[in-house]
């Protein structure tokens, strides 16, 4: 019998190649999906309250995961974003069970998805080969990867904005006659983008707006279809309108006080003082650095604007006597100004309409989230989630550049420069990934491997935990892994306040030595180190 595999044959040969790349960023970020997945403190407190849902123990929420560093005081007067994610979380758990790795499974699928997303959404400007190779970089980002394993609400953020800058610039480009597809696409992005965090919650709209006013201008026709955006959008938020209107506007007074600083417990306190804005252009540039290759010189440090500043602790002064040191923030600092100055002169000079307006869409995003950007610039890198994009624009306008300059060796100098890039990354996943853990977050292998070496101690399905503020995050989410094989796990402030007959477990951060007979002035009945803690059994 013969095959006719003409058909395959048919088929561009940059489908295969973005097969490809879609396999293997898929396959890192569903690599021991289980085991690796990030469970912490903020994880377990969504958990809980997803499996309280799901029980029907509690109704759907009208709200989703609170902002930290809002409110007044405990989580309760926190600013609380839209549900979305909580209903993503809810479907989820419920067609897969209330499981930790089930309520991240929407995470990790827009996750995914993203990749060939990133891949159309490039090929707006770029050629083919250059798209290729930036989706490549970006599908073994270990920046993006560090958000795969996890249930968190901003991991969404890249796939969303992508649908989003795509759907506006379908409307840029065709005006009233976009395809009503793009126009639905455009009102779920912005519905579901405005509840994800709270600078989405405020960048979104606010670059949707601008276009608006744009298209409205170029030609008023559209608004039609911008009133079916409208429309897609609230539909989406109704739940959060509606709680909205139960607590009297409270919600949004919130988040108004905590932009504003007028909350005492607000980190931002004067928005905008000229430090400020210097502290958010080194912050972006060192984000832009730290997206592309996965090193960074510390987590939104502002080591640029800070270098002649007597407050510089020594260890960073010394760090800045280094060549090498010094050498990467030089070149960092170059790669940022030089892709920004590409950016806008290639706008300048763009003739072709879709391909300028592509452009001028990209530095519309970038300026809005600057200016977003400055009440929380002391935020981690974490938080530039959404311009996750920008390193990868600046890389195929270089490589646009060097196509031009060096037509003979362009694949042999962009090929070096990608496996540098490549490397690096796979270094930084290879060094996070030690001892079978994620370094500085809780896993739920590890949480898991606690949870049994806490019952293998106890012996029975009621024990009770002396716990210590070090730990906290740690037996909150192990307490939320007992509460699913119907174990009682509480804690005790001290081993005299627990009854008669009861276990009695210590949990502590690991510790290489024998601590002896006692812990904290208690006899101990056997220890074993489990998940990066030291778990006790007390006498």
């Amino acid at each position: 019998m013969r095959y006719d595999f003409s058909c395959i044959k048919k088929i561009p040969r940059h489908i295969f190649i973005l097969t490809a790349i879609i396999l293997v960023g898929t396959f890192l970020r569903l690599y021991d999906f289980h085991n690796l997945l990030d469970f912490g403190s903020d994880q377990a407190v969504d958990a809980t309250r997803i499996a309280a849902v799901v029980d029907e123990t509690a109704p759907w929420p009208y709200f989703g995961p609170d902002m930290s560093n809002s409110g007044s005081g405990g989580r309760a007067t926190r600013f609380r974003l839209g549900p979305m994610y909580y209903y993503f979380e809810i479907i989820s758990a419920k067609l897969f069970g209330v499981t930790p790795d089930a309520m991240a499974y929407p995470d990790a699928l827009f996750s995914v998805l993203a990749i060939p997303l990133l891949y159309y959404f490039l090929r707006r400007y770029f050629p083919v080969d250059t798209s290729l190779w930036l989706t490549g970089l970006y599908a073994v980002s270990f920046y993006s990867l560090t958000f795969s394993h996890s249930a968190w609400n901003p991991n969404s953020i890249p796939f969303f904005t992508l649908l989003l800058l795509l759907s506006l610039w379908e409307f840029l480009v065709k005006k009233e006659a976009v395809h009503w597809g793009w126009v639905v696409a455009l009102g779920v992005s912005l519905g579901v983008g405005f509840q994800l965090h709270a600078i989405t919650l405020v960048l979104f709209p606010a670059t949707a707006f601008c276009v608006f006013l744009y298209t409205m201008k170029q030609n008023w026709r559209v608004w039609p279809k911008w009133l079916i955006v409208l429309l897609i959008f609230f539909i989406l938020n109704l739940g959060q309108i509606i709680g909205e209107f139960g607590q009297n506007f409270k919600n949004t007074q919130t988040f108004l006080n905590s932009v504003s600083g007028a909350d005492s417990t607000s980190k931002s306190g004067n928005p905008y003082p000229s430090e400020t804005f210097f502290d958010n252009v080194s912050c972006h540039i060192e984000a832009n650095a730290h997206m592309l290759t996965s090193f960074k010189t510390g987590d939104c440090n502002f080591l640029f604007v800070r270098v002649f500043d007597s407050s510089l602790p020594s260890k960073t002064i010394h760090k800045l006597q280094s060549i090498p040191s010094l050498g990467w923030m030089v070149g960092i600092l170059a790669f940022s100004v030089v892709g920004y100055g590409l950016l806008i002169a290639r706008l300048r000079k763009e003739k072709d309409r879709p391909k300028k307006q592509f452009l001028g869409l990209v530095l519309l995003f970038s300026v809005l989230s600057f200016i977003v950007l400055l009440p929380v610039v002391s935020s981690a890198l974490r938080y530039f989630v959404h311009t996750f994009f920008m390193p990868l624009i600046f890389v195929g306008l270089l490589i646009e550049v060097a196509r031009g300059y060096f037509p003979r060796r362009f694949f042999l100098l962009v090929a070096m420069v990608g496996i540098v890039i490549i490397g690096a990354n796979l270094f930084s996943l290879r060094e996070s990934l030690k001892d079978g853990g994620v370094q500085g977050r809780l896993t739920l292998g590890q949480a898991e491997a606690i949870l049994d070496t806490m019952a293998e101690f106890a012996g029975q399905d009621k024990w009770l935990v002396m716990n210590t503020r070090t730990i906290t995050d740690t037996f909150r989410s192990v307490r939320f892994l007992a509460s699913l094989h119907h174990w009682s796990l509480e804690s005790v402030a001290n081993r005299s306040d627990a009854p008669s007959g009861v276990p009695v477990l210590f949990i502590t951060p690991e510790i290489d030595t024998d601590p002896g007979a006692e812990v904290k002035g208690n006899p101990i009945e056997s220890y074993r180190s489990a998940g990066g803690v030291t778990v006790y059994k007390l006498k």
